[in-house]
């Protein structure tokens, strides 16, 4: 099981993962994408006031220092929202295989999220499946 009050079952997140990259016609990029943001999962469950307050800490900043420019401005709002809607309406999007779905997740507020050992780790397995796949 995932997480420790909100029960969802790991397989059903890893089925809908894997259903969602594998023979797709996606690009890499947004394959990976996805392995790391399902990755988010697990925290966001076990600790979602951490996770959620990590990402408006993030949007915070980058309004703050104009990364967030004119351009990307429609997609940080779009994770408020979604940020405000809690954690089913973050997982759905963060598990989304829609092509709007994909850009929010290229706009991420999940940064520094997940530690960069596990972001390692899971690159590396993302890298494996690839060639298994090939």
């Amino acid at each position: 099981m995932v997480g420790t009050h909100r029960r969802i079952p790991e397989r059903a997140v890893t089925n809908k993962l894997t259903a969602t990259t594998q023979g797709a016609s996606r690009h890499n990029g947004a394959q990976l994408s996805m392995w790391l943001h399902a990755a988010l999962i697990p925290r966001l469950l076990q600790d979602p006031d951490v996770v959620i307050g990590k990402a408006r800490a993030n949007l915070a900043q980058g309004r703050a220092s104009g990364a967030i420019d004119i351009h990307s401005a429609p997609y940080a709002r779009e994770w408020e929202a979604i940020l405000d809607a809690g954690v089913g309406r973050i997982i759905a999007v963060l598990l989304d295989p829609s092509d709007h779905a994909t850009t929010l997740r290229s706009c991420t507020p999940f940064a520094g999220v997940l530690p960069q050992d596990e972001v390692r780790a899971i690159k590396k397995a993302w890298r494996e499946e690839r060639k298994r796949a090939a």
